[in-house]
């Protein structure tokens, strides 16, 4: 535990600790309209009122700037709209747009499938003439991803940018494929307009053809102002940027010495990969020191702790639950073996558990070269200082280094990092003790190999090693009869537990909650609830499932939360689920067949003079006259 106490702790005191990550407010820039007959004004508590016209817009100007780190828009409304609204993004390929009825408080467009490289105008418009009340439009950033691999070649679709052409008797076409169909004049041009996009990060240009050419062919850059003529019988083109400043390419235009039919099946940007490194880092010794005073320890222990290879703690991971009163870091250390390293570093990051990495939040710390392949930093830094709030926190890191030729090579749990989730709860000791909590229920599933239908008995004991679990089969039922805690250090209140529902690749949320429920303490110490008989499963469609838990309580002397949840993560069961009326859609009552009873038990339920779980037919989380139509639908035979 000690050593695992030293690991989650060591970089925090190098960090400026829990800026709030990943929202970039723009509301600011929407300063002019699209229509003459459109105005706007702001209101002094920052709220934007545009009076809008049909299909007008109130517009943000941003040059080509490079939304490429963001994955959505959003538009908050300080008042449901009374009109619909459009958020139109023009310069990203292909265009974004998304709307939303009237009645909305927030509009959000994603990007996945986008290129957001070149965004040059962003307008809010709606479909009717009335007010709008904007309260706030930001970016939500990307969630981080591994470092690159410094090996491999890096690309980015430009394909896509190919929309226009340089003469109005040619057309372009795109195919099932994604592949580009253009009929060129000569010395035409088929043309992606790029409005100043910054390409210095790239090494060429390369366009594929899905035949050789039936003639001379050019490419032009134009910004760099880079042209290459290639010959007929040619199945690519690659654009070389070397000795050009590439920091503002307005355009790229493919032209033919004669009018023919050419499919351009690629044609994207590459950053070539550096040769791999002979060098590599010595797991046996890579390894931080440091000296550590635990709260029930009753004097402070220097200890060493050793980076594995791969496999770090649970996947990568490590899960911290012991406070610290003291803890000092004195080095971290790593070995180079294969040859002479020219620099090695440590890459990491400090950030809450319920946010997303930064990399602009990542420190850097260089490593002095020592004997035999040896590179050591001394620190000596207190860290509990430097902690700051009680929070749960993710520290994460890898190793990197160079060798003389400039490659790179890297030390990082294959390719995942070192992560560590703990949590600062220094001031406060009060806890669930894990090794005496643990949630029981049944499930009734089809055995994926035999076929037959079984119920069997859950019992989860709450710790790291069982937090995410997955029933094999098919699931038919899942029922959760109890729940047994235990507090040590502290006494407790207003001890619950918190479950979700929702699809596998989805998140929890308030509309898939499925249970929120208090216990009683029936000694001291150990809050139990007995005879819960909670079916999670009532009111699920066919299809892959995530049952998500964790548990709260309040410390009666201080009035803080403390939590169990695996480590900010949640403790998660996977299945697979198919409804016990063999899946029959608007089946409400379960009777083997869809029919008027069935639009009676919507109705009954809508009233509250019944209910029956599966009268969400539609599956929009309420249950409303829309799931009326959907039953009346299915028996007529058109959904």
């Amino acid at each position: 535990m000690i050593m695992k106490k030293l690991f989650t702790l060591f970089l925090l005191t190098l960090f400026a600790l829990g800026a709030k990550a990943g929202e970039v407010d723009i509301t600011s820039s929407f300063s002019y309209t699209w229509n003459g007959e459109e105005s706007f004004s702001t209101n002094e508590d920052g709220v934007i009122v545009f009076e809008a016209v049909q299909w007008g817009g109130l517009a943000s100007w941003r040059g080509a700037e490079d939304w490429s780190g963001y994955e959505k828009l959003v538009v908050e409304f300080a008042e449901a709209t009374t009109v619909g609204t459009q958020i139109l993004i023009q310069g990203a390929s292909p265009q974004v747009s998304q709307f939303a009825d009237a009645g909305s408080t927030s509009l959000e467009a994603t990007f996945a499938g986008h290129d957001m490289t070149a965004v040059s105008q962003v307008a809010l418009q709606a479909n009717a003439a009335g007010t709008v009340y904007v309260k706030r439009i930001y970016l939500v950033e990307k969630e981080n991803d591994q470092p690159v691999d410094p090996t491999q070649d890096q690309t980015l679709d430009l394909l896509p940018k190919f929309t226009g052409t340089w003469n109005e008797a040619e057309t372009i076409t795109t195919n099932a494929d994604g592949s580009k169909e253009y009929t060129s004049v000569e010395w035409g041009g088929m043309a992606a307009w790029l409005g100043g996009a910054d390409w210095s990060n790239y090494d060429a240009l390369i366009i594929e053809f899905a035949d050789a050419t039936t003639c001379a062919t050019k490419v032009a850059v134009i910004g760099p102002d880079i042209e290459l003529n290639q010959e007929a019988g040619i199945t690519s083109i690659t654009i070389p940027f070397e000795g050009y400043d590439m920091t503002a390419v307005e355009q790229v235009g493919l032209q033919t010495a004669e009018a023919v039919r050419l499919t351009v099946t690629k044609a994207y940007l590459i950053k070539y990969g550096q040769a791999e490194s002979e060098l590599k880092f010595d797991a046996e010794n890579t390894s931080v020191q440091a000296m550590t005073f635990g709260m029930d320890d009753e004097e402070p222990e220097t200890v060493t702790v050793k980076f594995p290879e791969t496999g770090w703690g649970q996947d990568g991971e490590n899960i911290i639950k012991s406070a610290l009163k003291s803890f000092v870091i004195n080095s971290f250390s790593t070995k180079v073996t294969g040859g002479t390293a020219s620099s090695v570093k440590v890459v990491a990051w400090v950030y809450h558990a319920d946010k997303q990495r930064k990399d602009d939040d990542s420190k850097e710390f260089e490593l002095t070269a020592g004997d035999d392949g040896m590179w050591s930093c001394e620190l000596n830094i207190d860290i509990l200082p430097m902690l700051g709030e009680e929070d749960d926190w993710i520290m994460e890191l890898y190793f990197e280094g160079q060798d003389a030729s400039g490659n790179t090579f890297m030390y990082n749990n294959g390719g995942e990092n070192y992560k560590v989730f703990f949590n600062n709860k220094a001031s406060a000791s009060i806890a669930f003790d894990t090794n005496n909590s643990m949630l029981t229920g049944s499930s009734t599933f089809i055995h994926e190999n035999t076929g037959e239908q079984k119920t069997e008995y859950m019992f989860m004991p709450l710790t790291s090693e069982y937090a995410e679990q997955s029933i094999q089969g098919t699931v038919l039922q899942i029922i959760l009869n109890s729940v047994s805690l235990k507090v040590i250090n502290g006494q407790a209140r207003d001890v619950c537990v918190f479950a979700w529902c929702y699809p596998q690749g989805e998140s929890k949320s308030d509309d898939n909650k499925v249970m929120e429920r208090g216990f009683a303490e029936s000694e001291e110490g150990v809050w139990y609830a007995d005879e819960m008989n909670e079916d999670v499963t009532a009111n699920l469609t066919d299809g892959n499932w995530v049952l998500e838990f964790c548990f709260r309580g309040n410390d009666v002397e201080s009035g803080k939360e403390f939590w169990l949840n695996n480590g900010g993560r949640n403790f998660k069961v996977n299945f697979t689920f198919k409804a016990q009326n063999g899946g029959l859609k608007g089946d409400v009552n379960q009777d083997g067949k869809v029919d008027i009873s069935d639009v009676v038990a919507v109705i009954n339920t809508m009233a509250k003079t019944a209910d029956f779980p599966n009268a969400d037919v539609n599956g929009d989380k309420k249950v409303d006259i829309s799931d009326v139509v959907s039953i009346i639908n299915i028996m007529a035979g058109n959904e």
